[in-house]
């Protein structure tokens, strides 16, 4: 247990420096706010994505997946089955039938 807990804080604070405000559910899962990172960074969520999942795999070795939502509310319902080293993107325009 206690090497899960090391590699948990080694993600988290990774996480933390593109969101000091992250909420952190579990050992294993996190919500960040990367609006204010990307603004002061000129960069797209996309690229901030990328760049946070390299720094985790080169930093502890370990893969993440990755969700670029609108709210955390729609979390859970949008990315049932996701794989650990995907990326998924709810799109903002919705289409009619």
């Amino acid at each position: 247990m206690s090497s899960y807990v090391e590699a948990s804080q080694g993600v988290m604070a990774i996480f933390e420096s593109y969101d000091p405000h992250y909420a952190q559910m579990s050992l294993d899962e996190a919500y960040l706010d990367i609006t204010p990172y990307c603004e002061m960074n000129n960069t797209t969520a996309d690229a901030v994505v990328m760049e946070l999942r390299e720094r985790v795999q080169t930093e502890t070795g370990l893969t993440v997946s990755s969700e670029l939502l609108l709210t955390k509310c729609w979390q859970r319902s949008a990315v049932i089955g996701i794989n650990p080293t995907d990326n998924f993107v709810l799109s903002l325009h919705a289409t009619s039938s």
